[in-house]
């Protein structure tokens, strides 16, 4: 268990065929691996992104 950032109410959207209604955001680290964005210590879950 890790929390990550993600983003709600962007509407239903498709992706490889499943109904997708949530976005995981990442970033591309210099090799080019996707990294997830983490939430620091301390945060609580469902916080606001500022």
């Amino acid at each position: 268990g890790r929390m990550v950032v993600g983003v709600l109410n962007l509407g239903p959207r498709r992706i490889a065929g499943f109904r997708s209604e949530f976005l995981v955001l990442g970033a591309l680290d210099p090799d080019g691996t996707v990294r997830l964005l983490e939430v620091p210590p301390g945060v609580q879950p469902g916080a606001p992104v500022a």
